[in-house]
């Protein structure tokens, strides 16, 4: 997270990597983009980026 998406997450009570994987994926959209909901829902374990091996 960049400087103004963890000021938003603090000044909400979340400072650590288990507070935010339990924030709402919808909450975090709107706090941190899309950028952030994607990383909300990799830390429950749902894979969001597809990594291509071929050319």
């Amino acid at each position: 997270m960049g400087r103004r998406g963890g000021a938003k997450l603090r000044a909400r009570g979340v400072d650590n990597p288990r507070r935010l994987r339990d924030v709402d994926p919808a909450d975090a959209r709107k706090l941190l983009t899309v950028a952030g909901q994607r990383t909300v829902m990799e830390l429950r374990g749902t894979q969001c980026v597809t990594q291509d091996l071929e050319p």
